[in-house]
C-alpha cells in the first residue's frame, strides 16, 4: 500500500469510530418514560391561580423584631439574600455624599460586581479592575489595589 492509501484507510477507520460514537450515543436501549405518572404543563397550571385574600388576617400579622445591618457583604445583602426586617429608625433617607468608583464599564470589561459594606467601609471595583475603600461617613477614599 502507499503511504496515501494508508491515510484513506486510517481516514475511514476513524470516521467509522467516530460515526458510531455518535449513533451509540443517541440511544440508551431503554425506551420506557424516565418518570412515571400523569404529565401536566406548568404553564397549565398557572392560569388557575387566583390571589387569596384571607390567607393570613391582619391582627395575626406581626414582624420580627427589627435590627440595623451594619454590613452588606455581598449583592442582595447576605448569601440567604434575606434581610428580613431591617430597621431604619433615626435614619435619614437624604443623599450625605457622592464619589465617582472610577472607570465604568467597556464592551470589553463590564462592570460586574456590586458595591460591598462591612467595617464602617465601602470596598468597589471599577471597569479598570481597581478596588477601592471609602469612609461610609465621609465618602473620602481610604486606599485603592489595582487587581
Amino acid at each position: 500500500m502507499t503511504q496515501r492509501s494508508n491515510y484513506i484507510v486510517k481516514s475511514l477507520g476513524c470516521l467509522a469510530l467516530t460515526t458510531s460514537l455518535f449513533l451509540g450515543a443517541c440511544s440508551n436501549g431503554d425506551d420506557k418514560p424516565p418518570l412515571e405518572g400523569e404529565r401536566l404543563s406548568i404553564l397549565q397550571l398557572t392560569q388557575d391561580l387566583k390571589q387569596e385574600r384571607s390567607v393570613i388576617p391582619a391582627e395575626d400579622f406581626k414582624l420580627p423584631a427589627a435590627w440595623g445591618n451594619k454590613n452588606w457583604p455581598q449583592a442582595g445583602g447576605y448569601p440567604s439574600h434575606a434581610l428580613m426586617h431591617v430597621s431604619l429608625a433615626g435614619t435619614q433617607l437624604d443623599k450625605v455624599w457622592e464619589v465617582s468608583i472610577g472607570q465604568g464599564s467597556t464592551d470589553e470589561i463590564p462592570l460586574t460586581t456590586s458595591p460591598v459594606l462591612a467595617a464602617r467601609k465601602i470596598f468597589t471595583m471599577d471597569g479598570d479592575l481597581t478596588v477601592r475603600a471609602f469612609d461610609t461617613d465621609t465618602g473620602k477614599e481610604l486606599w485603592e489595589a489595582d487587581v
